[in-house]
């Protein structure tokens, strides 16, 4: 997409590019919230995500390698969502080709998440 490429209104893309995931983890929200009777709390796990978007679900940071360089981005990603109140975020982690010590980093970062989660 060119970095020109404006809308209707003169708004650049770049200001409206994931406003579609929005509408559609909104959407897909309220449709399960709205089938359950308001009784059940709907999960809804998106890759696109807009202002607002904490509201209706959580947020899948796509798929990673196994690797170092992915370990090392992956993590202040998602502490850093947590900071702009996507509270509930994770990645996908792509075991098919790995370093065993990046595999044993992996799973070092994994138990520490779920300990200090569940208080131990």
């Amino acid at each position: 997409m060119p970095r020109d490429a404006l809308h209707l209104g003169g708004i650049e893309h770049r200001e409206l590019h994931n406003s579609y995931g929005y509408y559609f983890q909104m959407a897909t929200s309220n449709g399960l919230l709205k089938r359950g009777g308001g009784n059940d709390r709907p999960f809804v796990l998106s890759r696109a995500f807009f202002p607002g978007s904490q509201r209706y679900g959580s947020v899948w940071t796509g798929d990673n390698t196994a690797d170092w360089d992915h370990l090392r981005v992956s993590v202040p990603m998602i502490l850093t969502l947590g900071l702009t109140g996507i509270s509930f975020s994770g990645k996908w982690i792509f075991f098919l080709t790995y370093h065993l010590y990046c595999f044993d980093g992996w799973s070092w970062l994994i138990n520490l998440v779920i300990s200090s989660n569940s208080g131990f």
